[in-house]
């Protein structure tokens, strides 16, 4: 059993992405005309890598949590290159401002479930906790779900 830790080591590469986007979230949210909610995507981003991507397991849950990221940062991100207000570029009015922290919210509770979701298991190794869990299932049980209908 390993001693629960403070911090969890992370893969050279998670920490290679951290710095990364800390060191471009804070001038690039300088240099956009919508400061705050860029500053909050960059922050929702660090928190997402933090979560996701630990040591002892594949980084499969930042693909769903990655793409969400995306489809709310896109627009908000782009007032840096654009050099626009960020409600001038809703085609239909909308207060992007406020949608756009919201989703924001939305993606960081989406990783925080994502992380409950996986379990968290510092005791044992992932691809351990993988094969403990197939052998409880029966092949029978297995066909039943994978075949089609």
């Amino acid at each position: 059993m390993t001693e629960l830790t403070t911090t969890e080591a992370r893969p050279p590469l998670a920490r290679a992405a951290l710095l990364l986007a800390l060191f471009i979230g804070l001038p690039a949210s300088l240099l956009s005309t919508a400061p705050l909610t860029v500053a909050a995507s960059w922050l929702c981003l660090v928190l997402i890598i933090k979560l996701l991507w630990t040591q002892n397991e594949p980084p499969i849950l930042l693909l769903p949590a990655l793409f969400q990221w995306s489809e709310v940062a896109t627009v908000p991100l782009s007032t840096i290159w654009k050099q626009v207000p960020l409600n001038q570029l809703s085609e239909n009015n909308a207060d992007l401002d406020s949608s756009a922290m919201f989703g924001l919210a939305a993606v960081v509770f989406l990783a925080i479930g994502l992380r409950l979701g996986s379990g968290r298991s510092r005791r044992a190794a992932f691809a351990k906790r993988i094969r403990v869990e197939a052998m409880t299932w029966r092949y029978r049980d297995v066909a039943l779900v994978s075949l089609p209908y």
